[in-house]
């Protein structure tokens, strides 16, 4: 829309004076600006490991690129790109396609309060060591609005584990006979340099040659399961 705007000065004695606007050639016209709606982009990235766990080598991990319009306009002939870091390999991008170590994405349009999300699939490679940090952002452009960058998403590798032992002895001294009492014990040991959420035991009991089974440490043996679950904190 195209806003114009004049001035006029009087006095007695005198012919009114208009305004003029010095950006023009013309004499004595008004000061026009045309107003513009334009499209206001959002971005925001964000990943996951696929397998729920730490991210570890071998892993395969997603990305999630989000871009929002909180503006008034369309944005038009989006374009996304994302420099792939050299620490993950069997890179796909789903609905875009890929360039040396570079993804792309194009969309036609993001409609105003709309958001539009793609995705960058990668695997860390195999060889990478404990504690290395994966950093990774990408690029949105339109052609109506100018380049953004996202903040950086980071993760730390971890090449740790859970190991898990279990042992059993005869308490009698009479080694493992007939009617001897047994006693297993099972060794859960965390690897990782982080702790481990949500842990679960499961021992599955074999109730057709163990009778009077006494369950410790918190473990419960579940009703008609044969399965004894602990959940240590």
């Amino acid at each position: 829309q195209r806003i114009e705007n004049q001035a006029v000065v009087q006095a007695d004695g005198l012919s009114d004076v208009q305004s003029d606007d010095p950006t023009t050639a013309a004499e004595d016209d008004p000061t026009t600006f045309v107003v513009e709606v334009r499209p206001s982009l959002v971005v925001e990235k964000g990943v996951r490991d696929d397998n729920g766990g730490a991210f570890a080598p071998g892993d395969s991990v997603t990305y999630s690129l989000t871009i929002r319009n909180e503006g008034a306009a369309d944005a038009r002939n989006v374009e996304i790109s994302d420099e792939v870091p050299d620490e993950l390999q069997d890179v796909g991008a789903v609905d875009g396609n890929i360039d040396g170590r570079t993804a792309r994405w194009q969309i036609d349009r993001i409609e105003p309060g709309t958001e539009a999300t793609v995705e960058l699939r990668a695997r860390i490679r195999a060889n990478t060591a404990d504690g290395v940090v994966i950093t990774n952002r990408f690029t949105a452009e339109a052609e109506n609005h100018a380049a953004l960058t996202s903040a950086p998403v980071e993760f730390e590798v971890e090449t740790g584990g859970i190991s898990l032992e279990k042992t059993v002895r005869a308490l009698g001294g009479n080694g493992f006979g007939p009617g001897e009492e047994i006693e297993y014990t099972i060794r859960a040991l965390n690897e990782r340099r982080n702790g481990a959420a949500e842990v679960s035991i499961v021992d599955p009991v074999d109730q057709g040659n163990l009778i009077d089974i006494q369950v410790l440490d918190g473990g419960l043996l579940g009703a008609g399961t044969g399965r004894i679950e602990w959940n240590p904190q």
